[in-house]
């Protein structure tokens, strides 16, 4: 009993010693994502997934929009594929040093307000987004639907263009369909140009 006592141990500190380890490789992902410069093409329609995309795929991008420095403006947060989807969770990352968060609005999916929004880690450019269909049915919605707007301040240097994507920093992603099913997540990163 004793020897079996001291072998799960030894797999529990095994286990936990990898997920810490993932998860820093994760952090350390997203943050280098964030830093790299890129040139998208502001004002071009909303990032679409490829044509190949399977229906159990939930996909998930911003519209590409402009800020003026030093004032505000928002970001349409739109999906494809939202059919009959139970749950979703995952995380929302930006350059704090770039956009300053302020608020969410236009919530146009049920039973999706404020609340669902972890917003402890805002200053460090972080939301985290848990909802779900509290009839337990799943809920669909026509494609390229505007779920919900989240609104920034503008305070980086004018000409950046600052990411916003959609990760697994702060909470893991999860996705489900009826019968608990799990379903697969896309994203594309969005970008606010600062005028």
């Amino acid at each position: 009993m004793r020897y079996l006592l001291i072998v799960l141990s030894l797999i529990f500190f095994s286990c936990n010693e990898k997920n810490t380890t993932a998860k820093q490789s994760n952090s350390a992902k997203v943050e280098s994502a964030l830093e790299k410069e890129v040139k998208p093409q502001i004002g071009s329609k909303s990032p679409r997934p490829k044509s190949t995309m399977s229906s159990d795929v939930l996909f998930v991008a911003g519209k590409n929009t402009s800020i003026v420095k030093g004032e505000t403006g928002c970001m349409d947060i739109q999906v494809k594929n939202f059919n009959n989807i139970v749950s979703k969770q995952y995380s929302i990352n930006w350059n704090p040093a770039d956009l300053k968060f302020l608020e969410l609005k236009d919530f146009k999916l049920k039973d999706l307000t404020t609340n669902n929004f972890g917003k402890h880690v805002a200053k460090e450019g972080k939301l985290t987004l848990s909802w779900y269909d509290q009839d337990i049915k799943g809920i669909s919605v026509p494609e390229e639907t505007g779920i919900f707007k989240i609104c920034f301040e503008a305070i980086g240097s004018k000409g950046k263009k600052s990411k916003v994507m959609f990760t697994e920093d702060p909470i893991a992603v999860e996705i489900t369909g009826p019968n608990a099913t799990f379903l697969k997540f896309s994203s594309e990163p969005a970008y606010v140009e600062i005028k």
